[in-house]
């Protein structure tokens, strides 16, 4: 089995080809949306015909949930098909699939290990791959697609907060009874030593996108589609006198949002395009900041491996993210500084924005972060450590 990436509107002539091809049932009527999709992931039988009910799902995740890489259904889309996979090595039937299935295959991605003995998953794919299992069987139950013993025990579980077989009966427990329990960790700012060693190395663009990460706390898909147009000119900048800058910028989910970027490194960037920007191979790259050796848009992938390269070689165990929690963090420090002098700031509401966050909760995080990292638990730490020599 594998995955085959398609563009309907560049791939077939009319919605109802995207439907043939897609899962052979031209009377799913949402899959005539599919047409206007930028990517849409098709998964194949190892005969290299569409598995119908798989790539349904995951064409109305696509049509549903807006992605603006195509990220969310391609992601999809291999949890799908590493279950699938699962359910071939084990003899099993998609339609004969209980919650201990479920479980053994949560079992199977935690136990195994890659070179060195080292978990070759995450916590955090863990879960999502069973997430998404668990999403494509209450699909097919809630549209009366397929009835499966897993899809009848989800949705059920659903509506009624029931137990997993084998609990206590008066602990109820939510839709993640079954995901592995994830380690409580804070998000970790990079030292300015560590960031002046890895700009150091790290040649153009990787080292103006890196900065675009760390001066924005932009994610690694909105470094990559970072347009020229968007940019403010060199000219605009100089008569508006705005520093920092406004840049419009799509979010997750495919919305338009204002980030502020320091005015050095919209110039920058401007320099980089006017001087060091390769040659546009296509129309689809046309207004793409970041162009690669052929003239093409660069992946989040390609930024993510960059990223982890260059750190490999100055020793640090970083990736990409902390550029992030780097911004995040010294950012709300700065202006906490400012609400304590009297400033009337919201640190977190303005980090909140600036980062993108739908949920408060998710930038207060970074608040315990700061707490823990700030000058007095500093000063604890270095007196406990004193006190033991």
């Amino acid at each position: 089995m594998r995955i085959e990436l398609i563009r309907p509107s560049r791939s077939f002539r009319d919605a109802e080809e995207v439907v043939a091809f897609a899962s052979g049932l031209p009377d799913d009527l949402a899959l005539l949306h599919s047409i206007d999709l930028q990517i849409l992931p098709v998964l194949l039988d190892e005969t290299g015909l569409p598995l119908d009910l798989p790539n349904q799902f995951i064409t109305s995740v696509a049509i549903l949930r807006p992605s603006t890489t195509g990220d969310t259904p391609r992601t999809y889309a291999e949890c799908l098909l590493c279950w699938l996979r699962f359910l071939e090595s084990k003899s099993t039937e998609i339609r004969d699939v209980t919650e201990e299935t479920l479980a053994a295959f949560r079992n199977s991605l935690s136990g195994e290990a890659g070179p060195g003995g080292v978990q070759v998953y995450s916590v955090n794919t863990i879960n999502l791959r069973v997430t998404v299992v668990e999403s494509f069987y209450g699909w097919m139950h809630s549209r009366k697609f397929l009835f499966t013993p897993l899809g009848e025990f989800v949705t059920t579980r659903n509506l009624q907060r029931m137990p997993y077989r084998g609990e206590n009966g008066s602990r109820r427990r939510s839709l993640e009874s079954i995901l592995v329990p994830r380690a409580e960790t804070l998000p970790r700012p990079l030292g300015f030593e560590e960031i002046s060693r890895l700009f150091a190395i790290t040649p153009q663009p990787f080292r103006l996108m890196f900065r675009w990460g760390l001066a924005t706390g932009l994610r690694r898909f909105e470094v990559v589609n970072l347009r020229i147009s968007r940019l403010m000119s060199p000219e605009q900048i100089s008569s508006s006198g705005l520093d920092p800058v406004p840049v419009d910028i799509v979010r997750k989910g495919g919305k338009t949002a204002t980030i502020y970027a320091p005015a050095a490194l919209v110039e920058e960037t401007h320099w980089y395009c006017l001087v060091d920007r390769p040659v546009v191979q296509d129309d689809n790259s046309f207004d793409f900041v970041f162009l690669n050796r052929n003239g093409r848009s660069y992946s989040p992938g390609t930024l993510s491996r960059t990223f982890r390269k260059y750190a490999n070689i100055i020793g640090s165990s970083a990736t990409l993210h902390h550029l992030r929690h780097s911004f995040a963090i010294l950012t709300l420090g700065y202006l906490e500084s400012l609400e304590s002098k009297g400033k009337k700031v919201n640190p977190v509401k303005i980090v909140q924005t600036l980062l993108g966050h739908s949920n408060v909760t998710t930038t207060e995080v970074y608040l315990r972060t700061l707490e823990v990292s700030s000058d007095e638990v500093r000063e604890a730490l270095a007196f406990l450590y004193g006190s033991t020599l």
